[in-house]
């Protein structure tokens, strides 16, 4: 029996012997790519140590009645079981094949003078169905026979880790079944490594590339231990679409002993970008190979030697793209009926607009400020107010389904608009970016944007002025106070002082009530409709205090207007005018940013206006089971039912209703695993979750997770909200709290542009955090490297 495979040599039947990574990079091998020479240590080698030191049954008795929802019992068995196979012994025959095919890899009779790296690959792991990416032990920079043996044992012994038993359990994976081979592979000494997806696994996009770099080793990436340099690429015309260069002050090299450490990077290199635009080019052209190669999203580490050769490291599929799951699952199927519709069109748009000239796109974000306060502004207010101004009660359900129809095609129109704005303001930014890049690398360019103000900050003000005239008005503040809304306005309004109250709130309303505090979907209630947490709001203004947002935004001001004659003294005097004038391009567009999408949900609370009385016919004929069942249809089918065809649209609607509340109440456990080791780490004894830095600071308090709004009441003044995501209607609470961190969202997400005006540290895009930190418990959110401890 052969226990040794060298990869290049590995055939379509040998899948269960090597295991899945082994046999990925064989594929890879077969295909051209560049792959550092090895070979694979078979699981028949695991199975012959096993049965040789009788250690089968022990095994079996010890995982026996596990239960996934007992960890503690879990890491308990497992240590003994690593107690049991310490004390095993490779068996010669497999020994002696090891050491034969390692002399012949470090091309050296003594053997050891070529550093290897020894990783797992187990039967199940890197499958399209499982993902077991970081459970099982990896060695690095091994340099002698007796450590390379030390190191297989300690990567088979990791199958038995608590992870690894706890991933198997939830997956359904039988433990006795469970088999491991190692690959042993001559180390790639890298001047820059890392990761790189095939499709977006933050935003669930399948036509970008995201590319995670750090200087040396690619464990730092791996593992979180550095923060790595970021960049989204678009596939089809290669363009860096958005990019974060980190402060990499770490970075992981081979120690000349053995093994890796941590070590200072150079200082040169600390702000530079670790990869060059040409280096970003070829991987993204090297990502989509592996893609088609194996047929589906992959997720692939990587390296670049010294004299430039890219080098793959080992290439999975992407067991999930967890936002997909989160985010895009989780709108209702009306909403996604709009959106879906008119996706080719957004599609060729961003062709169209990928194939100008800088030159051509230049004038059109110059003009953009301009023309969307003169144009777009009012006319998409004069399409929302003939909505508005219909009375739905007085129309036939004919003319119902008409009013449906024109609306859903408005918002459509105004939906294009939001996207197609935000491309020409994402590319004045990045215009702006890269002069600043040059000359000022350290600086978060954002920086010299903040403090314009928005239509979403001007809410934050009106509710501070709310919240400062109820001070003065006892009744108004013990009404506050008062669970049943109705109830609340009933007694301010008995008298004037309270009545002139009234009149302030019901001014916000009108011209913030369109504002929604939960996900950008018809479904989502309104703030005129749910004036609870308006009060909520209010009331944590009035009880727990706060800063004023005009003086915050004081403040704001002048750090902004510092360092723009910062920047502007460390330009030379021939780029002046070029950064002067990308500067004040993307200062007038910047906040136009928030404000497309304020004024489009002022257009889909006009929808829901219209969607909602229609679903109230609709129940009232007895065809659903509540108005609000209407969401669960898409628009075509509600405009088909107050035509008369409503057939079968109770049970659609149910039957939708109860996937997305399946959706809704259950996550995906293998994603969140798999997320995890991406993600999570420990240090000092305490759980650290990675996400992109936002607004600058180091904080600590009280973590309050709100999945949603309505639970308002719990947060009090210096509490770090916890939330899935932010929308526009967020915005008025963030004065009061210490700190924000968000399941979703980049470094350019609303979450992020918000932090920055409030001036708020925030790490956002953490995937994780609303599932992982318990409500309540101590945390520490450093939003300068984009870390919360918990």
């Amino acid at each position: 029996m052969n226990y040794v495979i060298w990869l290049s040599n590995i055939g379509e039947e040998q899948l269960a012997q090597v295991g899945g990574k082994a046999f990925n990079i064989a594929a890879l091998i077969k295909a051209g790519f560049k792959i550092p020479d090895g070979f694979c240590i078979t699981s028949d080698a695991l199975r012959r140590f096993l049965t040789e030191n009788n250690l089968h049954e022990k095994i079996t008795k010890q995982l026996d009645g596990i239960s996934a929802e007992n960890f503690d019992d879990i890491i308990r068995r497992s240590r003994v079981l690593r107690r049991l196979l310490r004390r095993g012994r490779i068996p010669r025959a497999v020994e002696r094949e090891i050491k034969a095919a390692y002399t012949k890899l470090c091309h050296d009779k003594k053997a050891g003078r070529t550093p290897v790296a020894v990783r797992s690959s187990s039967a199940y792991e890197d499958m399209p169905e499982a993902s077991f990416a970081g459970i099982h032990e990896t060695k690095l920079n091994v340099k002698s026979f007796k450590t390379l043996i030390e190191s297989v044992k300690s990567v088979w012994f990791s199958l038995w880790s608590p992870q690894a038993i706890l991933y198997r359990e939830k997956s359904g994976f039988d433990h006795v079944k469970a088999s491991m081979a190692v690959i042993v592979q001559v180390m790639v000494s890298p001047n820059v490594s890392g990761v790189m997806f095939s499709a977006n696994p933050v935003s669930g996009d399948e036509k970008e590339v995201v590319i995670n770099s750090c200087w040396g080793l690619g464990l730092g990436v791996v593992s979180g231990a550095t923060t790595p340099d970021s960049f989204v690429v678009d596939k089809e015309s290669l363009e860096i679409k958005q990019y974060h260069i980190a402060k990499k002050s770490k970075m992981i090299i081979a120690s000349p002993t053995g093994g890796i450490q941590r070590a200072q990077t150079p200082r040169e290199k600390r702000d530079s970008w670790s990869l060059s635009r040409e280096q970003i080019r070829k991987l993204t052209e090297t990502c989509i190979k592996v893609e088609q190669l194996f047929g589906m999203p992959q997720d692939i580490e990587w390296a670049i030697s010294s004299d430039g050769e890219i080098y793959i490291l080992q290439s999975r599929p992407i067991s999930t793209l967890l936002s997909k799951y989160d985010w895009r699952d989780h709108r209702s199927v009306f909403q996604k009926s709009i959106e879906s519709a008119i996706e080719d069109e957004l599609a060729e748009y961003m062709d169209e607009i990928r194939r100008k000239d800088r030159t051509t796109t230049s004038q059109e974000a110059a003009r953009l400020a301009e023309e969307w306060q003169q144009k777009v502004v009012p006319k998409i207010l004069e399409d929302v107010r003939r909505i508005e101004d219909v009375k739905l009660e007085r129309l036939s359900n004919d003319m119902l389904a008409d009013l449906l129809e024109d609306s859903v095609k408005i918002n459509q129109q105004h939906f294009t608009l939001r996207v197609k704005i935000g491309a020409l303001i994402e590319l004045s930014l990045s215009r702006l970016e890269s002069v600043v890049k040059q000359f000022y690398p350290e600086l978060d360019y954002t920086a010299l944007l903040s403090g314009f103000g928005t239509r979403d900050w001007e809410a934050g003000v009106m509710l501070w002025q709310l919240s400062q005239e109820a001070r003065n008005i006892p009744r108004v503040v013990d009404a506050l106070r008062i669970g049943d809304t109705s109830e609340a306005i009933k007694r301010i309004g008995q008298d004037e002082e309270g009545r002139r109250w009234l009149r302030l709130y019901e001014r916000f309303l009108e011209e913030f009530g369109h504002l929604s505090p939960a996900r950008w979907d018809v479904m989502a209630k309104t703030y005129a409709e749910d004036a609870g947490i308006i009060f909520s709001i209010v009331r944590g203004y009035v009880e727990e205090g706060g800063v004023s947002p005009l003086e915050s935004r004081e403040k704001l001001v002048k750090e902004r207007e510092r360092l723009v004659q910062e920047t502007l003294n460390r330009v030379p005097a021939e780029l002046l005018g070029e950064l002067r004038e990308a500067l004040a391009i993307a200062q007038r567009n910047y906040p136009i940013k928030e404000d497309r999408n304020f004024y489009y949900l002022r257009s889909l609370a006009a929808v829901r206006r219209v969607v909602l009385h229609a679903g109230s016919r609709l129940y009232d004929a007895g065809h659903l089971d509540s108005p609000e069942d209407v969401f669960f249809l898409a628009y075509e089918r509600v405009v088909a039912a107050l035509r008369g065809d409503t057939e079968g649209i109770r049970l659609e609607a149910r039957r939708n209703r109860l996937r997305y509340l399946e959706r809704s109440q259950t996550g995906s456990s293998l994603a969140m695993l798999h997320e995890k080791c991406r993600r999570l780490e420990y240090r000092d004894g305490r759980r650290v979750l990675r996400g992109f830095p936002c607004g600058g600071g180091v904080v600590e308090g009280r973590a309050r997770v709100l999945r949603s709004l309505h639970r308002l009441e719990k947060v009090r003044r210096g509490d770090i909200i916890v939330c899935p995501a932010v929308s526009p209607g967020w915005s008025p609470i963030l004065n009061t709290v210490g700190g924000l961190v968000s399941d979703l969202g980049g470094p350019l997400s609303h979450a992020a542009i918000l932090a920055r005006e409030y001036k708020l540290p925030a790490v956002v895009g953490t995937a994780l955090a609303t599932k992982l930190i318990p409500d309540g418990c101590h945390i520490v959110l450093d939003a300068d490297k984009g870390l919360v401890w918990f």
